[in-house]
């Protein structure tokens, strides 16, 4: 992995909001974030994904709201919507350990580790397809 040029994690504080996650992702043009604690320790990831099922409809007793959610009620914090612990691969592993571990652990982002297991970058799917495989466009099927 060392070999390619990868992106700087996007670290965020647990006690950020929302809000200030969405702005984060817009202006850094990223999809996830590693998220610390007061500590400065990594406790895990957040993404679009963790963002988006915000928004899904949330069972109420015995039926299902069907208009989403779009107004959030209250203060939501990353640490509030986030995945705790990391999937991780050694900044020395090659691009088939990397594949590998995503299909093993069925996630979209690995976060990459050097030697003193510090996150040096996470690879999201679209990084892998575009950045280390240089697939940039789809044919068109017809």
């Amino acid at each position: 992995i060392n070999k390619w040029k990868v992106p700087k994690p996007l670290i965020v504080d647990e006690d950020k909001d929302v809000e200030y996650l969405i702005n984060a992702f817009i202006r850094y043009n990223r999809e996830c974030a590693l998220v610390k604690n007061s500590d400065g320790k990594i406790v895990g990831i957040v993404t679009l994904f963790d963002l988006l099922k915000m928004f899904v409809p949330k069972r109420r007793r015995h039926f299902i709201l069907r208009v989403p959610r779009l107004v959030l009620e209250g203060k939501v914090l990353v640490k509030d919507i986030m995945s705790r612990g990391l999937v991780t691969i050694h900044l020395d592993n090659d691009l088939a350990d990397l594949l590998n571990t995503m299909v093993r652990y069925e996630v979209s982002h690995v976060t990459v580790v050097d030697e003193k297991d510090e996150p040096v970058a996470v690879l999201s799917k679209r990084i892998v397809l575009k950045e280390l495989l240089g697939i940039e466009k789809l044919v068109e099927i017809h």
